[in-house]
């Protein structure tokens, strides 16, 4: 698992590769339009916002991938069985009830799995932020645990 630590700096370090391309960006700006350092079109604007949000969706698409692989492996050894090819496939943006019985906007997962290892069989796991809200096993009957 990492450190929250080494997740920080790689963030750090995403930050200022992001922070240096959009000061290149204005630097060019600036010579063909003769812009001063303050002003900023409205374009320019929106498309570093843009360009922000994108950064931050795959940041927190890696995260929720990780701690869904990881919840999927320790998943699958406390049934004995084994994880195929270990990696998870995100399947789709769903509305998923927790135990709650209240919808939330959560992602799915699918992976392979396999009992006695000559059988191929499917799974799901669901991701509501970066905590599970179930995992379900479809092998000749469906296995379904709720978190």
């Amino acid at each position: 698992m990492t450190s929250p630590l080494l997740k920080l700096s790689v963030f750090a370090g995403t930050f200022n590769i992001l922070l240096n391309t959009v000061q290149k960006i204005i630097h060019l700006t600036q010579d063909i339009k003769g812009y001063t350092a303050a002003m900023y079109s409205l374009s320019e604007l929106c498309g570093l916002f843009l360009l922000i949000l994108i950064v931050v969706y795959w940041w927190r698409s890696r995260e929720s991938h990780s701690v869904a692989l990881l919840s999927a492996r320790k998943y699958c050894q406390e049934r004995n069985i084994q994880l195929l090819d270990d990696t998870l496939i995100f399947k789709k943006f769903t509305f998923a009830k927790a135990g709650n019985n209240r919808k939330y906007f959560s992602r799915m997962y699918s992976f392979d799995f396999c009992g006695d290892g000559t059988d191929r069989h499917q799974g799901e796991i669901i991701l509501r932020g970066n905590s599970v809200l179930r995992v379900v096993l479809d092998s000749g009957e469906l296995e379904i645990t709720e978190y």
